[in-house]
C-alpha cells in the first residue's frame, strides 16, 4: 500500500505521471516505532527505494534522509498505525482521474481534490 494515501495522486496517462516526478510524489515514506523499520530492513523508506532500487537495504534509511533534506515538503511521510492503515483502506478504494481524488466504491469523494497539486499540461 505504499502508493496509496489520501495525499497521493494517481495518474491516468504516462505523460502526466512522468511530469509529476512519480518516484518522489507517488510513494509514501512509512515510519515505524520500536525498531520495526530496521526489522523490515528499511524497505518502507519507500521513496529512496523507488528513486534508486539499487540502493542496498542497509543504506535506505540514509538515502531517504538525503531525499527528505533535498526535497522538503515533497515527500509524503506517514507514521504507521493500524488506525491509519484501516482508514486509508476504507477511503482509498478507487481513484477518480477526472476529479483527482479518492472515492469509495459508490463514487463518493473520500479525499480532498488534488487539482491544485496536479501537474500542468
Amino acid at each position: 500500500m505504499p502508493g496509496t494515501h489520501v495525499d497521493v495522486a494517481w495518474y491516468q496517462d504516462k505523460t502526466a505521471w512522468a511530469a509529476a516526478q512519480p518516484f518522489v510524489s507517488t510513494t509514501v515514506h512509512l515510519t515505524f516505532g520500536y525498531r520495526i523499520g530496521a526489522a523490515l530492513h528499511h524497505i518502507m523508506e519507500h521513496t529512496a527505494h523507488h528513486v534508486d532500487m539499487g540502493v542496498p537495504l542497509y543504506r535506505l534509511k540514509q538515502a531517504q534522509e538525503v531525499l527528505e533534506t533535498m526535497l522538503p515538503g515533497r515527500i509524503v511521510i506517514q507514521k504507521f498505525s493500524w488506525r491509519w492503515y484501516f482508514d486509508t483502506a476504507r477511503r482509498c478504494k478507487l481513484y477518480d482521474y477526472d476529479r483527482l481524488c479518492w472515492t469509495d466504491f459508490s463514487g463518493r469523494q473520500t479525499s480532498a481534490s488534488m487539482l491544485r497539486s496536479a501537474p500542468a499540461g
